[in-house]
């Protein structure tokens, strides 16, 4: 449960392997990207997709560069895409990436998806799992576009549920405990059921750092102190039980804040 220890542990071996074995990397992104396949439709099919998989993890390995020649081949994959998943790997890439149009590339790619439910709630789960340092405020600024409805379910699930169990920003930093308290405050009225999808990301605070916990306590309390526990009964009941299951936390808590009343 060290989150943000864990990330950084693994971007590191992960920039140490794109550095020293960039030209190997590129010549294999090359080789993928070129395969062509015998067959009929199906079979074709088949094939290329491990060839797009070594392909796509190449890149994403070329992308912890985050070098200007690699912003080129990462939009360019991203222009040139024939699949999906080749489209939508390249443009979470470039997100996270400090590419100076990226946000224009944002725009773009969620004019594009707002046509299709399906492409938009792909578009939603790649702005909510962004690792970049403005990643919340993308998000923002994806939630208050006109094609963005809060009211729809799978807009509330790709884009709020899945920021929640990035628990790294979710439940480590002062802003994304602060967007999570305010999305389930909000949310809570309109869907009670994927309001509880977001306090999943809250069943494990005894785990955390005894300041984490505090903090992440004093969220709870903050959205069952403002919802109307006989309207939405399910969130408010299950931010109990989670208060309850997280002895250790509620303690900490109260060390710092003073007695909770549950």
């Amino acid at each position: 449960h060290k989150y943000e220890d864990l990330y950084l542990g693994r971007e590191k071996l992960l920039i140490s392997i794109a550095e020293s074995y960039k030209d190997e990397l590129l010549k294999l992104y090359k080789k993928y990207s070129e395969k062509r396949f015998d067959g009929v439709y199906v079979e074709m099919e088949l094939k290329s997709i491990k060839a797009r998989m070594v392909k796509n993890v190449c890149l994403s390995l070329l992308a912890r560069l985050d070098s200007n020649d690699v912003h080129r081949l990462i939009k360019k994959q991203y222009e040139s895409a024939e699949k999906a998943s080749d489209k939508m790997t390249a443009f979470s890439l470039y997100l996270k990436s400090k590419a100076k149009d990226k946000l224009e590339l944002l725009e773009k790619q969620g004019k594009i998806a707002s046509k299709n439910l399906v492409s938009w709630e792909t578009f939603l789960g790649c702005v909510a799992r962004n690792e970049s340092s403005d990643a919340l405020d993308i998000i923002k600024k994806i939630e208050k576009s006109d094609s963005f409805r809060i009211e729809q379910a799978n807009d509330q699930r790709a884009l709020y549920a899945t920021f929640a169990m990035n628990k790294r920003k979710s439940l480590l930093t002062k802003e994304g405990r602060n967007f999570v308290r305010d999305v389930m405050i909000k949310l809570a009225p309109i869907n009670e059921y994927n309001t509880m999808h977001v306090l999943e990301a809250f069943g494990k605070l005894d785990y955390l750092e005894d300041k984490d916990q505090v903090e992440c306590v004093q969220v709870l309390v903050d959205v069952m102190n403002k919802l109307d526990k006989e309207k939405v009964a399910s969130v408010y009941n299950n931010i109990i039980r989670i208060l309850n299951n997280s002895k250790k936390a509620v303690k900490s808590y109260e060390k710092v804040k003073g007695k909770l009343n549950l």
